[in-house]
């Protein structure tokens, strides 16, 4: 049972590992796995593997009912991971040695296909392996690294994961009112551009739009011409294209 929480800590901030549990036990699976994503994403140059990639790519299909699991299962044992471990030892033919951020990394998107992401909260342990603090990057060294050495937890990288946490989920302790008389043409085709795009650089011209149909929720106006991030799964985007 995770721990349980109110509006004003959710409001306040808490621990990722708080946040994304208590989503979890809210039954947010779509929304928790477009998050997931959206760490591995911030951290794509790291995904050296395109087998790594290509289960980011397969996971976000699957939050919107375009793959399936099976698909999903199939490229989490993509052969190409087979080689992880000796990597990370630097015992491969090609004598690259992955550093433990990098493996961390790519760990972490294959995690998303695994067939028991959603047994645990797969989404708080991809946010933890996906850094992009340099710092990270020391390589694995059996004299020195516990077999497990791994991306240490960091409070500054929890803060920016965070920021993403709240783009996609407002306040899940009330719901915001969206009048359908807001769904115009264009407000609909600006949000469907960026979610498939994953380009929100429109959101401050969503928010014009919004407003011309009508719309003057200081929230959902606020959170368009705000800094970000956005990412897909933004609340206000799915408002407008009517995702659940």
């Amino acid at each position: 049972m995770g721990r349980e929480m109110n509006e004003a800590e959710w409001l306040a901030g808490s621990h990722l590992v708080h946040l994304t549990h208590f989503l979890r036990e809210r039954g947010e699976h779509r929304r928790l796995r477009l998050f997931a994503a959206a760490c591995c994403r911030r951290v794509w140059d790291l995904l050296c593997l395109n087998a790594a990639k290509e289960v980011v790519e397969l996971s976000d299909a699957y939050a919107d009912g375009k793959a399936t699991k099976a698909e999903l299962y199939s490229a989490h044992a993509h052969p190409d991971f087979n080689e992880l471990e000796i990597q990370q030892r630097g015992e491969a033919s090609s004598g690259t040695q992955l550093s433990v951020r990098v493996l961390s990394a790519i760990n972490a998107a294959r995690f998303l296909a695994a067939p028991y992401y959603e047994q645990t909260c797969g989404a708080f342990i991809v946010a933890q392996d996906t850094s992009l603090d340099p710092a990270h990057d020391f390589v694995f060294d059996p004299k020195v690294h516990l077999r497990s050495a791994g991306v240490p937890p960091d409070g500054a990288e929890y803060a920016e994961k965070e920021k993403l946490l709240r783009d996609i989920f407002s306040s899940p302790f009330r719901s915001v009112p969206f009048s359908p008389a807001w769904r115009t043409g264009t407000a609909v085709a600006l949000a469907r551009q960026m979610y498939e795009s994953r380009d929100f650089s429109a959101m401050p011209i969503l928010a014009d739009a919004l407003q011309d149909a009508g719309c003057d929720n200081d929230d959902i106006l606020g959170h368009c011409r705000g800094s970000g991030p956005h990412v897909r799964g933004c609340w206000v985007v799915d408002l407008v294209l009517g995702k659940e």
